[in-house]
């Protein structure tokens, strides 16, 4: 947990988010949790180089953080994003969040002026603590992989593609294939990264809705081919092609 303060101009009050709950949840936890300095951050395997106002993290784990369901959670940054305050760069394992204008949230009140777009007035500057880059590490020591959370990702995977096929019944080859793809996702993330090893069910997981999420950015697998389900896309062969972005473009 990061420690310190914000600052929030009085006209976030005139703000369309602040009337809705929901919104304001969640750019409220991105303020608090982004970075107020340039420096990096540990997010599974990974240990991401941030600038001053991002943050790296997931759907997951912003809907258990706010207490939001994951459909809440998509709703929201797409309409943040809309709205021009802030921007969203996915990957397959995770998103880097930045907040629009950050370096104007960094001014005092009294030059923040009236002059500025709503969404500009909402916040000035977060100060995370004393700990600079490593505030954000965790223990980073090798650690046995997690079981698979069959019914998690069976729920992440309903949520994520509601449109698509729903499996009645998992288990036998479908979810001996789901356990390797789990493994697979930390292999995937630990190759990223020549760090010490750090595998977490948390991390797993964040994985899967990144990846479920950059799969929506397909055209393809979205609006030209046939609903498929998740048997399908944790048979080896298609989530390699889907990871290494053969249905992307």
């Amino acid at each position: 947990m990061s420690y310190g303060w914000v600052k929030l101009h009085r006209q976030t009050l005139s703000n369309p988010i602040f009337k809705n709950d929901k919104l304001f949840r969640v750019f409220i936890y991105l303020l608090l949790s982004a970075r107020h300095t340039e420096g990096e951050q540990m997010i599974g395997d990974a240990i991401v180089n941030l600038k001053a106002g991002q943050w790296a993290t997931g759907r997951i784990a912003i809907s258990r953080e706010t207490g939001l369901t994951q459909q809440n959670v998509r709703t929201a940054l797409n309409k943040l994003e809309k709205l021009n305050i802030l921007t969203i760069k996915p990957t397959t394992k995770f998103s880097i969040i930045s907040i629009v204008n950050w370096e104007k949230y960094q001014q005092d009140n009294q030059q923040v002026t009236n002059n500025q777009p709503a969404s500009n007035q909402q916040v000035t500057t977060n100060k995370n603590g004393k700990n600079g880059k490593n505030e954000d590490k965790e223990n980073s020591g090798k650690q046995v992989l997690p079981p698979c959370p069959q019914k998690e990702l069976l729920a992440i995977w309903s949520e994520a593609m509601p449109e698509q096929r729903q499996p009645r019944v998992w288990d036998g080859q479908r979810a001996a294939n789901m356990t390797n793809r789990w493994k697979d996702g930390f292999k995937i993330m630990k190759s990223d990264n020549s760090g010490p090893l750090y595998d977490s069910k948390e991390s797993g997981l964040i994985f899967w809705g990144s990846f479920f999420d950059y799969m929506r950015q397909s055209d393809f697998l979205m609006n030209n081919c046939k609903p498929f389900g998740l048997d399908w896309i944790v048979n080896k062969a298609n989530f390699t092609k889907i990871f290494e972005g053969n249905y992307h473009g």
